[in-house]
């Protein structure tokens, strides 16, 4: 079997993540990665046994790479993207893949040119819970979608922003919805649609950070249905939840925990939904299921076909937070 040679560009926390789907799939080879940090380069060649570069230049020198996990800052995303797809090669962009609806289009347009695959990394949506939630969305047992909520209720230190990237509005584009909560918006926006009408407001509350530290909104959607969103990193002492609630006429679902890792509750018509309730709170946010979404990728490469989460679906949910972001108001 001709294996997929992959690497990884930006070794900060969540590039670990990436590393162990590789090291994991029989048909993908980790071959190096990137990082501009001097003692990040240090920790991937100790942890993997590896090379790691300054640039890329450097890696594709010396190194054939097939596809590149591009774990950042937010406003290396596009650029690198761009760079990454000129040089031929796949990639999976960590969320968000850009910061505008203008670097988005012209993503769009490079993946066209290219031919090559890529893909965001919402890794949540192959949760098994919100699989479920999805599936039964899909097969129209909940009946018409009446009321969708998401709340995200995390907490974050004050050495999160001071010595990082994630106080900078122009680096992150954005705090509580664009840096932790867009998984979750992501789902909100695949399973209720656009609004047609957006209020709310933001709140920033650390004198040393341009983001928001809370956001709460309400969106009205073209049908009669309703949406709330309620995300904030200012739950004292740690990450308390994150969910997603879908009212419908015949249903009601609730998928929660740290990181939408359980059915919290799940009535459809007659039926309860068991056998996910109890299903254990992940050791970190990021939850277990990056290797399936990096096995899909794999295989889209390998089978010529479209990934089944898309780069498309990455500029819409992006568009969706800018579009929110647009039509409240800081107080």
């Amino acid at each position: 079997m001709t294996k997929v040679k992959a690497a990884i560009v930006g070794c900060g926390r969540v590039s670990r993540f990436h590393a162990a789907a590789y090291k994991e799939l029989p048909q993908t080879q980790l071959v190096g990665g990137v990082d501009i940090d001097p003692e990040r380069r240090k920790w991937f060649t100790e942890t993997y046994s590896l090379p790691c570069y300054p640039s890329m230049e450097e890696l594709f020198q010396n190194q054939q790479v097939d596809l590149v996990s591009l774990s950042v800052p937010n406003d290396l995303h596009f650029p690198l993207a761009m760079q990454i797809m000129d040089l031929g090669k796949h990639v999976i962009i960590e969320k968000p893949v850009c910061l505008t609806a203008e670097e988005g289009q012209q993503l769009l347009q490079k993946e066209i040119q290219s031919g090559k695959i890529v893909s965001t990394c919402f890794q949540y949506r192959y949760n098994p819970p919100v699989k479920l939630l999805l599936d039964t969305i899909n097969s129209g047992e909940m009946g018409k979608l009446l009321v969708g909520n998401i709340c995200v209720r995390w907490w974050r230190t004050e050495s999160y922003f001071t010595n990082h990237w994630h106080a900078s509005k122009a680096r992150s584009g954005g705090g509580a919805l664009m840096t932790q909560a867009i998984h979750h918006a992501d789902l909100l926006r695949l399973i209720m649609g656009e609004p047609e009408q957006i209020k709310g407001f933001t709140l920033n509350l650390r004198p040393y950070s341009e983001v928001e530290d809370v956001i709460v909104a309400s969106l009205k959607y073209p049908t009669i249905a309703v949406s709330t969103i309620e995300c904030s990193t200012v739950a004292f002492p740690r990450d308390i939840e994150a969910s997603i609630t879908i009212i419908g006429e015949k249903g009601t679902i609730k998928v929660g925990g740290k990181s939408l890792n359980r059915i919290v509750y799940g009535y459809v018509g007659d039926k309860v939904l068991t056998g996910l309730v109890d299903e254990a709170d992940p050791e970190n946010l990021y939850g277990t299921n990056h290797i399936s979404e990096i096995s899909d990728v794999v295989d889209a490469i390998t089978e010529n076909r479209p990934p089944q989460i898309r780069l498309e679906d990455g500029v819409k949910s992006l568009n969706f937070v800018n579009h929110i972001y647009s039509s409240i108001q800081q107080i």
